[in-house]
């Protein structure tokens, strides 16, 4: 079934369509108008019964006379005009019209006048449609004979007031209502067919236009979009003479288009195949050799970090022994001071050490000039007691006269002993004396060459002290420089140790990428044989 046939179809179900719109339209209006114009009269009756209705009330309650209330209702009711179509009429109890406002020549006449299509009398019908229902709106047909003899049917609608019994009524012709009805209904049939017109060569033009974008039927273009979706991408010679510029024509141009590219990247895939084994070969010798030197710098980077701690113990020693040259420098220059002061303490001593000598040799001699005087006063006591013993022979024989010589010459003599013991006691004291200084004497000889040999040596302790002073001060010049330059080589290790370290991690990124280059050329391996695979399902020859 082609296109156009279908279109013409749907044209045809879519005025059918319209067609039951208008005709449900036009019988909708039509309740519409008639219960429109059912309303209108019934509350333009309503408005004049109830206008006589409250003037009854007034006169009831005894407002107002109802000579004079008949003869307001009666003005009121005369003026009381509306459209040309639309009439509420009023009549007294007799059916004597009061008030017609569009025929004021009918006050005064009577509802019996008028007769009907048939001849009866239009106000016996409208008594009797008040009889049959005395508490509301009656409602009656009739029949009215137009000049050209046709007959028009009415509905009227009447009611009689309670108090005066006035009849009060209005209608409304049937041909009024389809006149009013068709007044309406024209302008939407004419809508409706215009619009049908329009919407049927809306359709034409569009199928026409339709089948021009698609190029062919629709069963052609959905056939060959399902081969070339299905990859099936070889030439068909039922579709040579179609429009470019249409659907059909620019499907066409996609499957050739879609073959040279599939064709193409066929190509490119087995390029980009080897190219990627080429690449995955590669990536392994990089990552091979990434591991390799990652393991290498790992040891470098240990090396350098064991070789910068020693070179911080080294700095570390170097300073402790700069230090330690440094205090034995001092303690070098304190020994020297002291050994000076020893010098000239032990030449002051050595200086004492001949003088006490010489007060010795002199002590020596003064005991020799002691010795000397000693033997004299021995000679005296000798020469004492030998007198003090002459004495007492002499006073022996001088008998009493001579016995207090004899008691002077016994104390002399026992004075004689005495002295001559004390003489032997002090010679005995300055032989030891003497022994002693004789002995010191020769302890100050050996002393003062030992003084002397302890002068020269002393001397030659504070020139070696001297010389080391100066050793140690050049021992802690070259500690302190050994000292700096282990900081510098500390520092520089340091340094050296940071950028391997940041070697290494820059080594190890490094890896990781060509490791991760690795996955990514293996997994274009997989992509190229997913690519492969999907290109499989084209046909292009």
């Amino acid at each position: 079934m082609k296109l156009s046939f279908k279109a013409s179809a749907l044209i045809g179900l879519i005025l059918a369509a319209f067609l039951i719109l208008i005709i449900t339209g036009l019988i909708t209006l039509r309740y519409a108008s008639s219960d429109d114009n059912q309303a209108r009269v019934e509350q333009l009756f309503k408005s004049t019964y109830n206008q006589i209705v409250e003037l009854e009330k007034y006169v009831q309650a005894g407002h107002m006379p109802e000579q004079q209330a008949k003869s307001l209702a009666t003005q009121l009711l005369r003026n009381n005009k509306y459209h040309q179509s639309e009439y509420v009429y009023v009549a007294d109890e007799k059916l004597n019209f009061i008030a017609t406002p569009l025929d004021p020549e009918l006050h005064g006449t009577s509802f019996h006048e008028f007769k009907d299509g048939n001849g009866q009398s239009v106000g016996n019908i409208l008594q009797n449609a008040v009889k049959n229902k005395p508490n509301g709106i009656a409602e009656y047909h009739w029949t009215k004979k137009k000049p050209d003899n046709s007959i028009e049917e009415k509905l009227s609608i009447a009611r009689q007031t309670p108090l005066w019994g006035w009849y009060v009524g209005t209608g409304i012709g049937f041909s009024e209502v389809e006149a009013r009805f068709w007044s309406s209904a024209k302008w939407q049939l004419i809508t409706c067919a215009l619009l049908i017109i329009f919407l049927g060569a809306l359709l034409l033009w569009s199928t026409k236009r339709l089948l021009a974008v698609l190029g062919g039927e629709p069963q052609e273009v959905l056939e060959l979009v399902q081969r070339v979706a299905s990859g099936d991408l070889t030439k068909n010679s039922s579709t040579s003479n179609v429009a470019a510029n249409s659907i059909l024509g620019s499907t066409i141009q996609l499957r050739r288009s879609l073959s040279d590219i599939v064709s193409s990247i066929e190509k490119s895939t087995h390029q980009l195949r080897q190219e990627t084994q080429d690449a995955d070969q590669r990536t392994s010798e990089i990552d091979y050799t990434f591991s390799e030197q990652k393991v290498e710098i790992d040891m470098i980077a240990t090396a350098m970090t064991q070789m910068s701690s020693s070179s911080q113990t080294v700095a570390d020693s170097a300073g402790a022994a700069a230090q330690s040259t440094h205090d034995a420098d001092q303690q070098g220059s304190l020994a020297h001071n002291i050994v000076n002061s020893a010098v000239q303490s032990i030449e002051t001593l050595a200086f004492q050490i001949d003088n006490t000598s010489v007060a010795i040799t002199e002590l020596g001699n003064d005991v020799s000039n002691i010795v000397s005087v000693l033997d004299v006063i021995r000679g005296i006591a000798d020469q004492t007691n030998l007198l003090a013993l002459n004495a007492a022979i002499e006073a022996a024989r001088a008998g009493e006269q001579g016995r207090g010589f004899a008691v002077v010459a016994e104390e002399v003599r026992n004075l004689a002993k005495r002295t001559q013991d004390s003489t032997e006691e002090i010679q005995n004291m300055i032989v030891r004396l003497e022994a002693g200084s004789n002995k010191g004497v020769e302890t100050m000889y050996k002393s003062k060459g030992s003084s002397a040999k302890t002068v020269t040596q002393t001397q030659e302790a504070a020139d070696a002290l001297s010389q080391v002073a100066q050793a140690l001060s050049s021992i802690t010049d070259m500690n302190n420089h050994i000292a700096t330059a282990a900081d510098e080589q500390n520092k520089v290790g340091d340094d050296i140790s940071r950028r391997i370290n940041m070697i290494a991690e820059s080594s190890h990124d490094a890896a990781e990428l060509a490791h991760t280059g690795k996955k990514a050329t293996h997994a274009l391996i997989v992509l190229t044989d997913e690519l492969e695979s999907l290109l499989s399902h084209f046909k292009t020859a």
